[in-house]
C-alpha cells in the first residue's frame, strides 16, 4: 500500500495529467480552422499581408457568398494535404468552380476550405509544433496513461483493504 505522501504526489500528477489532456483535446478542436501558411509567392497579391509561418483562421462560405478579391483557403488538386491561400479572381456558382491568384486554370469548389477571415502572424511554427507526433504523444498518449496507472493504484489499493477486511471477519467467526 501507497504512504500517505506518495498518494499526494500520484493524485497531483494524475490531476496534472488529466488537465493536459483537457488543454490538449481543447485546443486540438479549437485549431481545426486554422491553417498555417507555408510558402508565398513574392508575386502573390497576398504577400503584402501573409508571411511563411504565419496562420489564418477561415471560416466555411458557400461559393454565391464570395467575390473576387476575397481571401480564400483551398486544398492544391496537385497535393490535397497542402492548403493554399491566395485571393479569389473569379467563381462560377453556376459551373461549381473557382479560380485564384496563381491557380492552375478553374478549379472545383469542393477544394475550398473557406473564406480567410484572421491572420494570427507567426503563430504557424507552433501550431506545427501542436500538430505533431511528438505533441500527440506528450500532450495526450502520456498523461493518459498517467491517469490510467492511478486509477489501477487505487483501485488495487482498495482491493487490498478489502480482500484484508474479509479475512478478519471470517477468522473472528472461528
Amino acid at each position: 500500500m501507497a504512504t500517505q505522501q506518495q498518494s499526494t504526489v500520484e493524485s497531483r500528477l494524475a490531476t496534472l495529467a488529466f488537465v493536459v489532456l483537457v488543454a490538449f483535446s481543447v485546443l486540438g478542436v479549437g485549431l481545426w480552422r486554422v491553417h498555417r501558411v507555408s510558402f508565398v509567392s513574392v508575386h502573390s497579391p497576398v504577400a503584402k499581408y501573409l508571411k511563411p509561418g504565419d496562420a489564418v483562421i477561415t471560416k466555411p462560405v458557400q461559393p454565391k457568398q464570395l467575390q473576387a478579391g476575397d481571401p480564400v483557403s483551398y486544398y492544391d488538386p496537385q497535393n490535397v494535404s497542402r492548403i493554399l491561400t491566395q485571393r479569389l479572381q473569379t467563381v462560377d456558382v453556376q459551373a461549381n468552380t473557382f479560380t485564384a491568384g496563381g491557380s492552375h486554370g478553374p478549379l472545383s469548389t469542393a477544394l475550398l476550405v473557406g473564406q480567410v477571415k484572421y491572420r494570427l502572424k507567426g503563430i504557424g511554427y507552433a501550431l506545427d509544433a501542436v500538430r505533431s507526433r511528438a505533441s500527440l504523444v506528450l500532450g495526450v498518449y502520456v498523461p493518459a496513461i498517467i491517469i490510467l496507472g492511478h486509477e489501477l493504484r487505487l483501485l488495487a489499493d482498495s482491493y487490498e483493504v478489502t480482500r484484508y477486511r474479509l479475512f478478519i471477519s471470517q477468522a473472528s467467526r472461528l
